[in-house]
């Protein structure tokens, strides 16, 4: 009896390092962009062992872009994953009814900052030929 317990025991103990790990997620969010002051992204960072493998639930709104006529609108989207490679890039592509939107970025300093850059381009809101340029972003971990 007195053995089956230690080893019970011992097993449980083992056990919680490795489930801890497996899959501990970290929130990150930052309005901190230039050239589309008022731009928020949020989303969560998943890791694995301390590695960042994923980012979830990536929402970013008001992103200015410029169309013809001088027109300024207002973008705002979402992704329910982005892939984080093994360099701790990621790159994502939304494609539209004529319109994208670039996202590409970098996890930095075990996932602390996250920063990118977005590029939307094509017909929003009615308008054509908008292009919001490079508009680079940053967020930290709240």
């Amino acid at each position: 009896m007195r053995r089956s317990l230690i080893l019970v025991t011992l097993t449980a103990l083992l056990a919680v390092p490795t489930l801890a790990s497996a899959g501990e997620q970290k929130a990150a969010s930052g309005p901190k962009a230039t050239g589309s002051p008022d731009l928020t992204v949020s989303f969560v960072l998943r890791t694995v062992n301390g590695k960042p493998t994923e980012l979830r639930k990536f929402k970013f709104s008001k992103l200015q872009a410029t169309c013809k006529k001088e027109t300024v609108v207002l973008i705002k989207g979402k992704v329910s994953r982005i892939k984080v490679k093994a360099n701790k890039t990621f790159r994502h592509i939304i494609k539209r009814k004529g319109k994208s939107v670039r996202i590409e970025g970098r996890v930095r300093n075990r996932g602390a900052k996250v920063t990118g850059f977005f590029r939307a381009k094509g017909k929003f809101s009615g308008q054509k030929g908008c292009d919001s340029g490079k508009v680079r972003w940053k967020a930290t971990r709240t």
